[in-house]
């Protein structure tokens, strides 16, 4: 794929992983003044180094869950020169990558990247702009010298969108609808029945075009519009903390039916979470979950309402009557 030239160096792929080295060494507990004259003179050495280090810094700033203890390293006495040094380094800097709970990568790479269920990953594209993925998303890349083009093709994702030329425009498309921005960060959430986009700060168009119409509608930041195909548009002002939630491995529930906050605490999790009775999906729940910790989220659920538990193979159900509905059945 050819990329465009949008001012900013570009990283290789080999740029990146001695980035990742270099991170390891800089971050390694054996810290020396050889080890800062030689990362400064890598990075002179092509103006592709710095942007490749940003990338891979930007990767180690953004998990959470990436290891912060100082990493292990050879005694020198063990080591034979500064080379064995940074082999070893490149074994550390592989395994810090690996453990990453949010991934990187950048669209040169592949023109297709996406999450699996219960996973997160970030894209950064050569452009400056970032790409959360959530659970079990799937996005395409296409830019070109007139536009920048993200398709998601599932799930859910968080843009923060670098400023560019106006005529080259970012544009989301999620199935026949798309939102156009420039220099601002949004949510996009594809269900199979709508698509909903929450601004979180910016100026966004988004265009709803299912039945040849095309109706273009800006939402103010805070604001979120839900589109779908037997409804007109909605506009309404969630909470940002619970649509960003996800971002801080967290599912916030609140105000939701049974039905709705297991359909939601589903999706990060292959152990679907079954309702066996009708009254019981329709009560009304509220909580903050760890992403796909379905046995605390079942197990809150039972206590509350004196339901029971049956765990299957690859489920686990919610059974018998709400407590307080127990009379009337009987």
């Amino acid at each position: 794929m050819k990329t465009p030239d949008t001012g900013k160096p570009n990283a290789t792929r080999a740029q990146v992983r001695e980035a990742a080295v270099w991170l390891a060494m800089l971050r390694g507990s054996e810290r020396t003044s050889r080890v800062e004259h030689g990362f400064r003179r890598w990075l002179a050495e092509h103006p592709g180094h710095g942007a490749a280090f940003e990338l891979v810094s930007s990767a180690w700033d953004v998990s959470g869950d990436l290891p912060r203890e100082p990493l292990p390293y050879e005694a020198r006495s063990q080591r034979v020169g500064f080379r064995r040094g940074f082999l070893r380094a490149s074994v550390v800097a592989a395994a810090v990558i690996a453990l990453a709970a949010i991934g990187i990568v950048w669209y040169s790479l592949t023109a297709s990247v996406g999450t699996d269920v219960g996973e997160q990953r970030m894209l950064a594209l050569e452009d400056g702009s970032r790409v959360f993925l959530n659970t079990n998303s799937r996005v395409a890349v296409r830019f070109d010298a007139h536009q920048r083009l993200i398709e998601l093709k599932q799930g859910e994702a968080l843009f923060e969108v670098a400023k560019n030329s106006p005529a080259r425009p970012f544009v989301v498309r999620a199935g026949e609808r798309t939102v156009t921005a420039l220099g601002t960060r949004f949510v996009v959430r594809l269900d199979s029945a709508r698509t909903s986009v929450t601004l979180l700060d910016g100026r966004v168009a988004v265009a709803d075009a299912p039945s040849g119409k095309r109706a273009v509608l800006e939402p103010a930041p805070g604001n979120r519009v839900t589109l779908s195909d037997a409804e007109p548009p909605k506009l309404d002002s969630p909470s940002i903390d619970k649509v960003t939630a996800w971002r801080d491995g967290h599912v916030d529930l609140a105000e939701m039916s049974l039905a709705e906050a297991a359909e939601e605490m589903n999706r990060y999790s292959r152990t679907r979470i079954l309702i066996e009775q009708p009254a019981a999906a329709t009560l009304h729940v509220s909580g903050v979950f760890r992403t796909g910790d379905t046995e605390s989220f079942v197990k809150a659920i039972a206590q509350s309402y004196g339901l029971q538990v049956v765990a299957g193979e690859d489920s686990v159900t919610l059974s018998g009557y709400p407590r307080m509905l127990r009379s009337n059945h009987n």
